[in-house]
C-alpha cells in the first residue's frame, strides 16, 4: 500500500501489545493535529488545531442506527497542515498508517480485530499526526503594501499630467483673451478712423461756408461801390 497523497497509507503492524490507550499515544513524527471519535458510524472531530474531514466509505449495519461498524474511511485536510502519520483504534486493536512523505488526503481500509474472536472491529478513534504549515500572510501583506504604494505613486504622476493639461487649457484661455483684445483694438482703430473722416467732412463744410460768405461779402462791396 502506497503512502502518497490520495492513496492508501502504509500500514505498520502495531499489534495489540503496542496499542497504548488513545490518551497516552505519542505521535512518531510531528504533533497531534486532530482527534476523531466514532459513535457507531457517525464521526466527529473532538480535538486538534487542524480541521480534517473524515467520511466513512465502508461499514456494516445500519449507518443511521445504533448497530453500525465503520471499517474504512477517506480523510482530507481543510486547513494549512500536512499529515505524516495516522493511528486508528477499534475494539482492542490499533493500526498505524505511515505518510512520511507528507499528505493532505488519503484512504484508509482497516483490519482491526475485535478481541480474541477474530472478527473485524469497527473504528472507534482516529488520531492524525503532522505539522501545521507556517502562515506566509505577513510576507504577502508586505508585498501588497509595496504594490499599493507604488500604484499610488503612479497615480500621483498621473495627477501631475492632469495639472499640465490644465495649464494647457489656461494657455488656450490666454489665446482667447488675446483674440478679444485684438478685436477691441480693431474696434478702437475703426472708431478712430471714423472720427477722422467726420472731422475732415466738417472741415470741408466749414471751408465751403467760409468761401460762400466771402463771395457774398465781395458782392455786397461791389454793389455799394456802384451805387456810390
Amino acid at each position: 500500500m502506497g503512502s502518497l497523497s490520495g492513496c492508501l497509507g502504509s500500514l505498520q503492524d502495531s499489534g495489540q501489545e503496542g496499542c497504548v490507550p488513545p490518551g497516552q499515544y505519542d505521535c512518531p513524527d510531528g504533533e497531534l493535529l486532530a482527534v476523531h471519535e466514532f459513535d457507531d458510524c457517525s464521526v466527529e472531530q473532538t480535538e486538534g488545531d487542524c480541521a480534517i474531514t473524515v467520511e466513512v466509505t465502508e461499514s456494516e449495519g445500519d449507518e443511521e442506527g445504533d448497530d453500525c461498524d465503520a471499517y474504512s474511511f477517506e480523510w482530507a485536510v481543510d486547513d494549512d497542515c500536512v499529515v505524516y502519520a495516522v493511528r486508528v483504534y477499534g475494539g482492542n486493536d490499533c493500526e498505524d498508517y505511515d505518510y512520511s512523505d507528507g499528505a493532505t488526503d488519503g484512504v484508509i481500509e482497516t483490519d482491526l480485530e475485535a478481541g480474541q474472536s477474530g472478527q473485524q472491529a469497527g473504528i472507534s478513534n482516529i488520531r492524525f499526526c503532522g505539522e501545521l504549515e507556517e502562515d506566509d500572510g505577513g510576507d504577502g501583506d508586505d508585498g501588497d503594501g509595496d504594490d499599493g504604494n507604488d500604484g499610488n505613486g503612479d497615480n500621483g504622476d498621473g495627477g501631475d499630467d492632469s495639472d499640465d493639461g490644465s495649464d494647457g487649457d489656461g494657455g488656450n484661455g490666454d489665446d482667447g483673451d488675446d483674440g478679444d483684445e485684438g478685436n477691441e483694438d480693431e474696434d478702437e482703430d475703426g472708431d478712430s478712423d471714423n472720427d477722422d473722416d467726420d472731422c475732415d467732412a466738417d472741415d470741408e463744410k466749414n471751408e465751403k461756408e467760409k468761401r460762400k460768405e466771402e463771395a457774398e461779402e465781395k458782392t455786397k462791396k461791389e454793389k455799394r461801390k456802384e451805387e456810390a
